[in-house]
């Protein structure tokens, strides 16, 4: 640690090291990144909070770096645990290990098997292929960077490329408290892996004329469509669900004049279709007792949460910057209470500043606010119970909405700077001192 902090201090030193380093580190971050994944599977590294059943047995784990946390039960006690014992039954659609009764291992608790199926959980992949630990490096790890390079080629596409908007967009999503805290379960990190890999997927099919290309974004549509659906945590995924179909509207009629399509495309929709229309339709006949269970149950299945929050609560990202600090005696549940540092109200002011006083008209900065407006309308005001069942809102909570309309306002903040002009603030500073003098 000691020799990267000071050859970073080396190289931030100098600017043309600096220019130097950021040019080879942006070329070659594909090869880079792998070479990265490779190196922490081979070492077992990844953040599993497993050190703490060393408290239940005589075999001991011990952390390398960081702190294991009680807090994340849900996490050694429940998801690791799980997968190892995927290890013990083949990797088979239903195991009778954890109950002593088959039980659906893919679709609820979302574990590695050995299935078709499967295509659509790509960081479970390691799992069929390596040992335990390395299997769960590679799911940790993966996962990890996988958010990072997307949501650094995400923030390309809302900055029209600005290398270091882009990073710090990159980084204030992948290592925020809230996808900090609930890395490793309920689905939030493939959220956002696949729903940000499907805006940029539809985006490069409608910018390019190779059909070689278009074809290999169709596959990559399928996959993330799929993996998304299938995160089933219905709190996160429906709001963030209107939030990736509005940036994909605004995508097409961004580009729908340029766009050149053929006949080839409506074969490309048909095989889309087709083969993802097929696998939801055969996870449903496999899993249709879990999902009959699970629509049953009080919680998520019959929960209809009918909008109304605290506005306050909006600025409660300040305060997730210190909860890993929080000694854990405490015993708070940081976790329910994690955002993204947004910085709101920021993207709100830029935002008016963009589109209302240099009057630029963007398609993806408005489309943005306008799901922006319906989000937090809901959160904010108390609805009729209909309202929450048609838009399946319902199914969401009050902090759970905050923490994705948090996300909408990095969106909104990162898009807004990238289209900022330059404010010539002596303007402002002359009409001030024209009306004193």
């Amino acid at each position: 640690m000691f020799i990267i902090i000071f050859s970073l201090i080396y190289i931030l030193s100098y600017d043309s090291l600096r220019v130097k380093c950021s040019k080879f580190l942006y070329k070659f971050r594909y090869p880079l990144i792998l070479v990265l994944f490779l190196i922490c599977v081979i070492f077992e590294i990844h953040g599993s909070s497993i050190a703490q059943l060393s408290l239940f047995n005589v075999d001991s784990h011990n952390s390398l770096l960081g702190i294991s946390r009680v807090i994340r039960s849900d996490e050694f006690n429940v998801n690791t645990v799980m997968a190892f014992s995927q290890y013990h039954n083949g990797f088979s659609y239903f195991s009778s290990i954890l109950r002593a009764t088959p039980t659906d291992m893919f679709l609820l608790y979302g574990q590695p098997v050995w299935n078709l199926v499967g295509l659509f959980r790509p960081f479970h992949w390691g799992y069929l292929f390596l040992t335990p630990g390395k299997g769960l490096s590679f799911f940790w790890v993966g996962r990890l960077l996988g958010l990072l390079l997307v949501s650094f080629e995400m923030g390309m596409f809302l900055t029209k490329e600005n290398k270091t908007l882009s990073l710090a967009y990159a980084l204030l999503l992948t290592f925020s408290p809230l996808v900090q805290w609930w890395f490793s379960v309920n689905g939030l990190v493939e959220m956002l892996i696949f729903g940000q890999l499907a805006i940029l997927l539809i985006n490069y099919y409608m910018n390019t004329i190779s059909y070689k290309k278009r074809l290999l974004c169709t596959l990559g549509l399928i996959i993330s469509i799929g993996a998304f659906l299938l995160a089933v945590y219905p709190a996160w995924e429906i709001p963030l669900a209107y939030i990736f179909l509005t940036l994909s509207i605004a995508i097409f009629l961004l580009n729908k004049k340029s766009f050149k399509y053929s006949k080839k495309d409506l074969i490309l929709s048909l095989l889309f279709v087709t083969i993802l229309g097929l696998s939801m339709f055969y996870i449903f006949l496999k899993s249709h007792q879990t999902i009959i269970s699970l629509l049953n149950t009080s919680y998520p299945g019959l929960r209809n949460y009918v909008g109304g929050g605290n506005f306050l609560y909006a600025f409660d990202y300040m305060g997730s910057l210190f909860y890993s600090i929080i000694p854990q005696r405490f015993n708070v549940q940081v976790n329910n209470f994690s955002f993204i540092i947004s910085f709101f109200p920021l993207s709100i002011i830029l935002y008016i500043i963009v589109t209302f006083v240099q009057k630029q008209k963007d398609i993806i900065l408005n489309s943005l606010m306008v799901i922006y407006v319906f989000l937090g309308s809901y959160y904010l005001f108390s609805w009729p119970a209909i309202i929450g069942k048609v838009t399946l809102l319902g199914k969401s909570t009050d902090f759970r909405l905050l923490v994705i309309l948090s996300f909408l306002d990095l969106l909104i903040l990162i898009r807004s700077m990238g289209l900022l002009k330059h404010i010539n603030f002596n303007i402002f500073k002359s009409k001030i001192f024209s009306k004193f003098n």
